[in-house]
């Protein structure tokens, strides 16, 4: 079996002879990161297949509980150094082959652990390269390992031939992530939440408006003229809205979590032509609409193959509208400004719709959504009265359709 530990540079080599203190260099910080081709879960073994598309097969001790996690397609980051000494052995002396390993777990749920080994064994020097300068070893079973020395004194006191004890330790930190293929799929489906977790995000987007009218249409005289008043819907009459949303939610379990936000939303109004007075155009242009909400409601997320993952959702809530105005004008010389519209208005709301989160790492993502919203019936004003018309305030109720991007932090 290739181990891991044997694809990777090793630290300098120090040599003492045998009644010299023994002593140890750390190596640096070596990270690799592997794709998991096959598991042997009898045999506990793990098949990687390295960056150049070598394959290793690797032991997995009892103590590593975070075994039973992986599946074929995850990509392990191992981030580690080693430590080696080579000792003279004395004449007559036995040969060693022995391998120590510990383990210390990774924190509650996360598929990380320490894996600590120490593996001393006796070679025999086959080859010492004085210009590098090097020194090779050969041992039991078709072993070989080649390195390169710091100090090209440290192989004065030995020769070809001679019989070494090769002590390294290596301290390896291995972590799982998910594989990715191009196509943004993974090799596994896990549960998409953290039950008893949580996240809070912020969303900015654009509100389209689906139904609903601003108005309803009238007749009625006005300064003594005829007028006519057309039935405006809120997309005749404004633009698309601003929306921005900001809202954190709980994990009830692996797909579900309810959740609460907070909205905003403003949208301006345009001039255009609605009626006629006196045989000409009346012009109407209603004040810009803002208004901000509360709602609160539940998600459920779905099961897939691929790191995106969609959700849909439902909420309830209640939103605060500002007063609405309207002003008038015409080529007849008849004009009238802020006409009182709609009152400050406390209006129902609820969402139906969906979305879909990607994970940028452990904490951080983005989220798009999409909403159906629909927004109750606006506190009527007596002041259009006053110009002649009669009820064509009483209405005001709204279909949209917000779209939204944003990002999100896990806790």
């Amino acid at each position: 079996m290739t181990g891991l530990v044997l694809a990777c540079s090793l630290s300098p080599l120090v040599i003492t002879s045998a009644a010299a203190q023994t002593k140890t260099i750390e190596g640096e910080r070596t990270t690799m990161t592997a794709t998991v081709e096959a598991i042997e879960q009898s045999a506990r073994t793990v098949t990687l297949r390295l960056p150049n598309d070598e394959l290793h097969t690797v032991s997995v001790p009892e103590r590593m509980k975070q075994f039973s996690e992986l599946r074929v397609g995850d990509k392990i980051t191992a981030t580690y150094h080693e430590t080696l000494t080579v000792r003279l052995k004395s004449p007559g002396e036995p040969d060693v082959n022995t391998l120590n390993e510990g383990v210390t777990p990774g924190a509650v749920g996360k598929r990380a652990g320490t894996k600590v080994s120490e593996r001393t064994i006796t070679a025999t020097i086959d080859a010492i390269d004085m210009s590098v300068p090097s020194i090779s070893f050969k041992g039991p079973s078709g072993w070989h390992y080649s390195t390169k020395v710091r100090d090209k004194r440290a192989l004065e006191p030995v020769r070809v031939g001679d019989r070494v004890d090769i002590t390294w330790t290596d301290a390896m930190l291995v972590s799982v992530a998910r594989a990715v293929s191009k196509m943004g799929s993974s090799a596994y489906a896990e549960s998409p939440l953290q039950k008893g977790g949580g996240v809070v995000w912020a969303s900015l987007g654009f509100q389209g408006d689906l139904g609903g009218s601003v108005n309803s249409s009238g007749v009625g005289t006005v300064a003594g003229q005829r007028a006519e008043i057309d039935a405006n819907s809120w997309g005749e009459r404004y633009d698309a809205a601003l929306i921005f949303r900001i809202g954190g939610a709980y994990n009830l379990s692996g797909r579900s979590q309810v959740f609460g936000a907070v909205g905003w939303e403003q949208a301006e109004a345009d001039t255009a032509v609605a009626g006629l007075i006196g045989g000409q155009p009346l012009s109407m242009k209603f004040k810009d609409y803002q208004g901000w909400g509360i709602d609160g409601g539940y998600r459920y997320f779905f099961n897939t193959e691929y790191v995106a993952r969609p959700f849909v959702a439902a909420s309830i809530g209640f939103q605060r509208v500002q007063e609405i105005s309207v002003s008038f004008s015409s080529p007849t010389g008849f004009r009238a400004d802020d006409v009182p519209m709609y009152d400050d208005s406390w209006v129902i709301q609820w969402r139906l719709g969906g979305g879909v989160q990607w994970d940028l790492n452990e904490r951080f993502g983005i989220q798009a959504t999409l909403d159906l919203k629909y927004s109750g019936l606006l506190s009527d004003q007596s002041g259009i009265g006053t110009l002649g018309f009669e009820r064509i305030n009483d209405t005001g109720n709204r279909w949209t359709l917000p779209i939204m991007g944003g990002v999100y932090v896990k806790f």
